[in-house]
C-alpha cells in the first residue's frame, strides 16, 4: 500500500468516526444526553457491563485461546470503544439508548486510556503510546464531534434534523470504502486469522458480554435489550483508530476488527429477533 493511499484511508477513517459521533449529538438534546447521570444505579450497571466486564472478558478470551496478536488487540480495542450510533432502532431509541450513546462517548476520553493502562498491568496488554496520546485521539474523534452535534441541536433543531441523514450516509460510505480497500489489500492474509480458536473465542466473547448487558440492563425489557446490544456492539472505527495508533506494525488488526464485528452481528441476530417480538 502506497503512503498516499494509506494517508487517504486514515483521513477517511477519522472523518467517518467524526461524523458518526456528530450524529449522536444531532439526535439528542442536552437533557437526553445527560439523563443517565440522574439515574446513578442504571448508570453504574451500564458502565460496569460495558466499561469493566466486557474488557475483562476480552482479555480472558485472549489469554484462554492463545490468539494471534492482531486478534488479541482487536478484542481489547473493541471492548473499550464507545457504542456506534447505528444500533437497531427498537433498542437504541428512547431516553436510555440516547443517553447511553452520549455518556459512553463523553467518558471515552477518560475511560479508554485508564482502562488500557489497567489492562496492561493486569493482563500484559502492552501500550506503545502514552495514555495522553490516546486521550487526545479520542478527544478529536469522539468528544469534540459529540459536543458539536449537541451544540447544533440546541441552537438550530431543524438544521440538526436535516443534517442527520446526510452525515450518517457520508460517514458509513467513508468507513465502507476504508473497509473495502483494506480488505482488498489484506485479503490474502486475512485467512491467517481464521483457526486456532479465533472464531470460537470471538463467538464466546460476543455471547458472554451480550448476556452480561442483558442481565444488568434492569427490569425493563427495552433497557435490557439496549444494554445487551451496547455491551457487545462497539464502534469498529474507534477501535481501529486506537489499535493502529498503539500497534502501528500489526497490519492484520483491521481484518481482525472486521471479523469480530461480523461474528458479533451473527451472534446477536437471534437475540435481536427474539427481543423485537412483542410480548
Amino acid at each position: 500500500m502506497s503512503e498516499a493511499l494509506a494517508l487517504l484511508l486514515k483521513l477517511a477513517l477519522v472523518v467517518g468516526i467524526f461524523l458518526t459521533v456528530v450524529t449522536i449529538g444531532l439526535s439528542a438534546t442536552w437533557g437526553e444526553a445527560t439523563a443517565l447521570f440522574k439515574q446513578p444505579g442504571q448508570l453504574a450497571r451500564s458502565l460496569l457491563a460495558m466499561n469493566v466486564l466486557a474488557p475483562v472478558v476480552a482479555c480472558l478470551m485472549a489469554l484462554a485461546f492463545g490468539l494471534h496478536p492482531a486478534v488479541r488487540i482487536a478484542l481489547v480495542a473493541m471492548a473499550v470503544s464507545p457504542v456506534p450510533p447505528f444500533l437497531p432502532k427498537f433498542s437504541a431509541g428512547g431516553p436510555y439508548g440516547i443517553g447511553l450513546l452520549a455518556v459512553t462517548s463523553m467518558l471515552a476520553v477518560v475511560f479508554v486510556p485508564v482502562m488500557l493502562v489497567l489492562l496492561q498491568h493486569v493482563f500484559g496488554v502492552r501500550l506503545t503510546i502514552s495514555p495522553m496520546d490516546i486521550a487526545a485521539l479520542l478527544g478529536v474523534t469522539v468528544l469534540v464531534p459529540l459536543v458539536l452535534g449537541l451544540g447544533v441541536r440546541a441552537a438550530a433543531p431543524s438544521l440538526a434534523q436535516r443534517l442527520m441523514k446526510p452525515a450518517t450516509r457520508v460517514a458509513i460510505a467513508l468507513l465502507l470504502c476504508d473497509t473495502v480497500v483494506v480488505l482488498v489489500e489484506a485479503g490474502p492474509d486475512m485467512w491467517r486469522l481464521v483457526g486456532d480458536g479465533t472464531l470460537l473465542a470471538m463467538l464466546s466473547y460476543s455471547v458472554v458480554v451480550l448476556a452480561i448487558g442483558h442481565v444488568l440492563g434492569g427490569p425493563m425489557r427495552r433497557d435490557r435489550t439496549t444494554l445487551g446490544l451496547c455491551t457487545v456492539s462497539r464502534h469498529p472505527g474507534v477501535a481501529l483508530a486506537v489499535a493502529t495508533a498503539n500497534f502501528p506494525n500489526q497490519l492484520l488488526v483491521l481484518p481482525a476488527v472486521l471479523l469480530l464485528t461480523a461474528v458479533g452481528s451473527v451472534a446477536t441476530w437471534p437475540y435481536v429477533r427474539w427481543m423485537s417480538k412483542e410480548g
